[in-house]
């Protein structure tokens, strides 16, 4: 191409930009952005022609049912959605957007004040993730609180507020600002917690996106309160903000030279993810130029960033085999992520390529390149004879670089066009290997992703947020502190070395080795821990016992809520039923519930007839353990660690940890419940019937309480055998977005792994998939018979979790022997 004829057209922005080659990209971008605006408009309740029912102005992730189910409103998604949509609006581009920013911002004022397991309203609800789209909560077991997602909506409702008050509409702007400060006054308290979920919902501490949309709405926020005559909040929001920016510069590795996406968390990754890139795009502020601080499009940082992230994927897919290290390839989250097998998605492709569109607009606006030691390995991958040095865009070799980095983001969007489902549809993902749309379909977040890239390169941009001309203070950053209040947990317990361990970084972040122990006399314990206000937490009590193995109370976990101000006073008892961690059993039954489970299980088939001997026997048991001390009755105790760990060695062999072995079927997933229904895997070595067989081909029943039997117990003439399924909390489990890396759940019991067939085989023909001295210690462990005559089937599923259950049967007319119970 001779650079010498090129033309420099006048734009409606007030510069000259060059008259760019037409490319595929172009034809592309000309097809799919229509296609892109359907798609985000048809999830949109209540006239979307896909959103599955969702209330007036509720946005739904997608309209995926099942594997995954995605009909959920995420405040995330929904506020950079309506972010795209309002920006629109306010530049006069699609009038017709108005009434559903309106009823968007409604349902969104309504969604704030639903209590959740996130909290209330003035109690840490505003963290929630997702609701239902019938705007009420969702209560299932999460990643929570996810901090970014009051950010975002402050922001897109900012932004509206300001072109209303424009319009002379400042009775309406007043109407929204209580709804606008809530989420304000939530990010200048919460943004320094170290407490929250990325953006992926995977991991636990501090996430460089999510503060530095913490950062710009309190920016914005500030302005909009000095417009309306709030000073003092201005000058809150101004203080946080500043401390904010100065806490985003800790995110960079001058070793590496890239951002690391998540500090203050233990998720064992590089750091390099896409969720930095995301950050320059929210961050673009067309009057900040290539500032540093503010991580914009064209800074040195966010090039040399750009340039870290993207090679991390590049040998990693099959799919990139094909592509030079010039070129632009399929992006993915993380190069360590393994949900749906850890595959490129379209709106972490499409962001890399939006980048790169802003950078160029800020450089024909500054009419300069300049090219730093830190940037430079980012200009010489695409223009090899780029050195460190100014360059005028209207040089030869300035006008080189603009075209070869407007290529090279196009590069990123053919990669996309290549692999776009059918009729423009964008999934999730697609297929790391094959390039087939996976996950899923119709994300709203992918076609959004679309339209702000294709927008960035026509260079439609976005207002100024008042990023120009932001500095960190100098010096040390000064975070503010979250108050705290003093929570007192009172324990009854006839254990003498009792500790509470949970969520919160005060309660040691589930980690036993920094559990806070209670004090006092038995049977009565307490502690008193200070905690931050307005906090929902979660936490179980444990026993740390002198052979150092640990014993957890029964599920569910405990669940509180800090209140603004005052005091909390927590009472609770004992749950028995401890988790040994470090053996293999979780469950044990304790042999005080022998005569109750026994009666359970009569009523439960509705027995006419039971062996006289079993009823004896279970007296029997029942009866001597009466006679014991007090202190003989105390729950069971596992075998110690060094003969379990004995025999898990001479059953097998140590193996390590893989995240793609312990993953769920369950979509956008947390650890922590075993209550919640889940997804049975295909597995033609599960013995299936009544008690574990998915309920509508969808899931499976609640894990019982503990109280209840384990094992279900039918007429081989009316069905076969029943293996009860015991999903395990992994602190590790698949999301949405990926693997939980940080547990919001006690750790597991035993390590999934992915054993081949099993080739025993036990009295009845079925599999029994681990070999014998595991099996005993396992039964010892659970204070089981070590008989083989009626085996437990130990057996690892396809995702990791263990299958156990009685190898008989048992027929509803027929006497049994009572050692088929225990």
């Amino acid at each position: 191409m001779r650079f010498g004829l090129l033309v420099f057209a006048s734009s409606a922005l007030g510069l000259s930009v060059p008259t760019w080659p037409t490319t595929e990209a172009d034809t592309f971008q000309k097809s799919q952005y229509s296609i892109s605006k359907a798609g985000i408009l048809a999830n949109i309740g209540p006239n979307g022609s896909k959103d599955q029912g969702a209330y007036k102005g509720v946005v739904i992730a997608s309209p995926s049912k099942e594997d995954p189910d995605y009909v959920y409103t995420w405040t995330r998604d929904s506020a950079l959605v309506y972010k795209l949509l309002v920006d629109q609006y306010v530049s006069g581009r699609d009038n017709s957007l108005l009434q559903g920013i309106y009823d968007w911002i409604a349902s969104q004022t309504r969604l704030q004040q639903v209590t959740n397991p996130s909290g209330t309203v003035s109690a840490g609800g505003l963290g929630e993730p997702k609701f239902h789209i019938n705007e009420t909560e969702f209560t299932g077991s999460w990643g929570r609180p996810q901090r970014d997602g009051p950010a975002l909506r402050a922001t897109a409702f900012i932004t509206f507020a300001n072109d209303q008050l424009g319009k002379n509409k400042k009775s309406y702007v007043q109407s929204i600002w209580p709804a606008i400060k809530l989420d304000l006054d939530y990010v200048a308290q919460f943004w320094n917690a170290q407490s929250g979920y990325d953006l992926w919902e995977e991991v636990y501490g501090s996430s460089f996106f999510t503060l530095a949309a913490s950062h710009r709405s309190l920016r914005q926020g500030a302005a909009l309160a000095t417009k309306l005559g709030y000073a003092p909040l201005a000058k809150t929001y101004t203080t946080q903000a500043a401390n904010v920016l100065c806490f985003l510069q800790s995110f960079w590795d001058p070793t590496g030279s890239y951002i690391i996406s998540n500090i203050n968390s233990a998720d064992g990754r590089t750091g390099l993810d896409v969720n930095s890139i995301l950050t320059s795009v929210h961050n673009f502020d067309p009057e900040a130029g290539c500032d540093v601080d503010t991580f914009q499009p064209c800074s040195d940082r966010a090039l040399r960033n750009h340039k870290a992230v993207v090679d991390s994927f590049r040998s990693i897919y099959a799919i990139n085999g094909n592509y030079s290290k010039s070129e632009g390839v399929a992006v993915g989250r993380y190069a360590e992520d393994v949900y749906y097998n850890g595959n490129p998605w379209y709106l972490a492709t499409f962001a890399a390529a939006e980048q790169l569109y802003y950078a160029t607009y800020q450089w024909i606006k500054l009419g300069k390149i300049e090219i730093t030691s830190l940037s430079l390995p980012f200009f010489q991958q695409i223009y090899p004879t780029a050195k460190v040095g100014s360059y005028s865009v209207v040089s030869k070799d300035g006008l080189g670089i603009l075209f070869a980095v407007r290529k090279y983001a196009d590069q990123f969007v053919l990669v996309n066009k290549k692999f776009v489902g059918p009729k423009g549809g964008l999934a999730e993902q697609f297929d790391r290997a094959t390039g087939l749309p996976t996950s899923a379909v119709d994300l709203t977040w992918s076609y959004a992703s679309a339209i702000t890239a294709f927008d960035a390169r026509s260079f439609k941009l976005p207002e100024s947020w008042g990023a120009k001309g932001l500095n960190p203070p100098t010096g040390t950053c000064q975070a503010q502190p979250i108050p705290k209040v003093a929570v007192t947990f009172n324990l009854v317990s006839d254990s003498t070395n009792a500790y509470v361990v949970g969520q919160l970084a005060e309660l040691g972040v589930w980690d036993p080795a920094k559990a806070v122990q209670l004090q006092g006399t038995s049977p009565n314990w307490s502690v008193t821990v200070q905690l931050p206000i307005a906090s929902t937490f979660e936490f179980k009590f444990i026993r740390k016992n002198a052979d150092g193995s640990i014993w957890w109370e029964s599920d569910p976990n405990l669940r509180y809520s800090t209140p603004a101000n005052g005091t909390l006073v927590i009472n609770e008892t004992w749950r028995k039923q401890p988790r040994a961690v470090g053996a293999v059993s979780e469950h044990a039954l304790d042999h005080d519930e022998c005569h109750d489970d026994f009666q359970r299980e009569l009523e439960r088939e509705r027995m006419e007839r039971v062996s006289d001997a079993a009823r004896l026997e279970c007296d029997s048991e029942h009866s001597q353990r009466e006679r014991r001390p007090p202190s003989a009755r105390a729950e069971w105790v596992p075998i110690p660690a060094a003969e379990m760990q004995a025999a898990l060695d001479q059953a097998r062999p140590p193996r390590s940890h893989s995240h793609s072995h312990s993953r769920t079927s369950s979509r956008r997933n947390s650890p922590g419940d075993l209550r919640r229904p889940r997804r049975l895997p295909d597995d033609p070595h599960r013995r299936r019937s009544g008690f574990n067989t998915p309920t509508n081909n969808l899931t499976q029943p609640t894990t019982p309480a503990p109280s209840q039997p384990l094992i279900k117990r039918k007429s081989p003439t009316l069905s076969e055998p029943v293996t009860a399924v015991r999903p395990i909390p992994t602190p590790s489990t698949c999301t949405r977005f990926g693997t939980i890396d940080r547990p919001t759940s006690p750790p597991l019991d035993s390590e999934p792994h992915n054993d081949p067939h099993p080739k025993q085989y036990g009295s009845y023909g079925v599999a029994v998939g681990v070999p014998l001295p595991e099996r005993m210690a396992r039964r010892q462990a659970a204070r089981c018979s070590t008989s083989t005559l009626n085996d437990i089937e130990d057996d690892w599923t396809s995702d990791g979790r263990w299958n156990f259950g009685l190898l008989g049967s048992f027929d509803l007319h027929d006497p049994f022997p009572a050692s088929q119970l225990f």
